[in-house]
């Protein structure tokens, strides 16, 4: 009695101290080590079994602690792609095989995807598209701008940008919020600085005509200066700007920033300045060293009184500068009369389309080859009343432009 007495009040110390170690040590050790030593005492030295060895302490029979024997674990790693919840090794192979299979089999479909979305958009402008892929297309690359955090930090505070299209077969399309308020202001100011600003001429004799009585200038970035169709252009001052535009457009239409003219800015006076209808390519265009003007990308520079919200569309505070408003002007409106559409001047809005029946990706298709005026492209801009109006348009050729 006295023995058993003995035994068990030792088996309590020992007890004692394996929980205490299960307390203070890590808990996969200390764990381990209280449930090794109930499994051994209880199953290896019976549960009625008197020793009065301090090598091999007991367990009783009537202890509350429920102890159970130690899962064995299997040495195969885990399988991100592959959980399996059975302890047959042979049914957890077989399943992580299927599941790794299955996986590869994903990865490569999903890499075809890719590769034939990146295709789908090298020559996306090449073939008729309807409104939502427009839409689906622009906004892809325009998200692709959101994540080039260096191209314009002063977006990151301005609204979406939302696309509108027009016509389909042109294509021809609108996007509010293409560059930001900071940018467009920035141009402006480099316009001026520049004090270059003339009387706009026509086609490629460069001729002055009461069709067109706006004055123009043209920005070119201070490492690289070229000439623009005028004859006249120098450093802006304004690179990251230009930069930050001609990506832009460059991603919208597809073609390359070197093949795009020096960034024309033009501004029509209050007085009933305009532009009348005309397309932005001509013929005589092809026998120049430039080549024709395949696509143009015009952005307002300010706004027109109607152009501050634009069907409903309130998503930029205009009260936030103050500025945006007092230099607003009447009129100006872009006007399409193929589509008998008219586009409300707005700061920070691009109107884009393609002014050639070729264009890149086509079959048959070459930079050297003649274009050919799509008529449809016709367009006009109205009369200007009160204050300015201040635009700019970058044109893109098939080739690369001299610089």
């Amino acid at each position: 009695s006295v023995i058993c007495c003995c035994s068990r009040m030792r088996s309590i110390y020992v007890y004692l101290v394996l929980f205490l170690c299960h307390l203070w040590l890590p808990f996969p050790l200390g764990s381990s080590l209280l449930c090794r030593h109930s499994y051994h005492a209880h199953h290896h030295r019976g549960p009625h079994h008197i020793n009065t060895s301090r090598r091999h302490p007991i367990s009783s029979s009537r202890s509350s602690v429920l102890v159970l024997p130690p899962r064995r674990r299997s040495s195969r790693p885990l399988d991100a792609f592959a959980v399996n919840n059975h302890d047959d090794d042979c049914n957890s192979n077989s399943n992580g095989d299927e599941y790794r299979k299955q996986y590869r089999k994903f990865q490569e479909q999903n890499l075809s995807s890719q590769i034939a979305g990146l295709l789908d958009d090298a020559n996306f402008w090449s073939r008729p598209r309807n409104s939502h892929e427009i839409i689906e297309h622009v906004s892809r690359i325009l998200d692709m701008d959101d994540m080039d955090m260096d191209m314009d930090k002063a977006a990151q505070h301005e609204p979406k940008p939302r696309i509108q299209v027009i016509s389909e077969d042109l294509p021809l399309l609108t996007i509010h919020n293409f560059i930001s308020n900071d940018l467009c202001q920035e141009i402006i100011e480099a316009a001026r600085k520049q004090g270059t600003l003339r009387r706009s001429t026509l086609g490629d004799d460069q001729s002055v005509s009461i069709q067109r009585t706006s004055s123009t200038t043209w920005l070119s970035s201070s490492t690289g200066t070229s000439s623009g169709q005028d004859g006249y252009g120098s450093g802006s001052g304004c690179d990251d700007a230009l930069q930050i535009l001609k990506k832009k457009a460059s991603r919208l239409s597809d073609i390359p920033t070197a093949n795009m003219e020096n960034l024309q800015v033009v501004r029509y006076n209050g007085n009933g300045e305009k532009f009348d209808v005309h397309t932005d390519h001509q013929q005589a265009f092809n026998d120049l060293d430039c080549r024709g003007r395949l696509a143009t990308c015009l952005v307002y520079l300010n706004s027109s009184n109607d152009g501050d919200a634009l069907d409903g569309d309130d998503d930029r505070d205009i009260g936030d500068d103050a500025s945006t408003t007092k230099d607003n002007f009447m009129g100006g409106e872009t006007y399409f009369p193929e589509y008998a559409a008219s586009v409300k001047p707005r700061r920070g809005t691009a109107v884009f389309w393609f002014n050639t029946v070729q264009r890149p990706g086509m079959e048959g298709y070459a930079p050297s080859m003649n274009l050919d005026v799509d008529l449809s492209s016709r367009h006009a801009g109205m009369p200007v009343f009160m204050n300015e109006k201040w635009v700019c348009n970058l044109w893109m050729h098939p080739v690369k432009q001299i610089t």
